[in-house]
């Protein structure tokens, strides 16, 4: 069996990092097992996102 060459990456390959402000964070929440099928059945993280985004912040 002949060795093949260590695969290595090209200086500067690969898929290049998001600038801070558009990275996404991760955010866990705590919900009873009826609320969860609630959210799963409302489209769950899908849903969560667009009421995010439609919701106006109160000043």
């Amino acid at each position: 069996m002949e060795q093949q060459p260590k695969k290595t990456r090209a200086k500067g390959g690969g898929r290049k990092p998001l600038p801070i402000e558009e990275r996404a964070m991760n955010t866990a929440i705590r919900l009873t097992p009826a609320q969860h099928q609630k959210f799963i059945a409302l489209g769950g993280v899908v849903w969560l996102r667009e009421q995010i985004e439609k919701a106006e912040l109160m000043e």
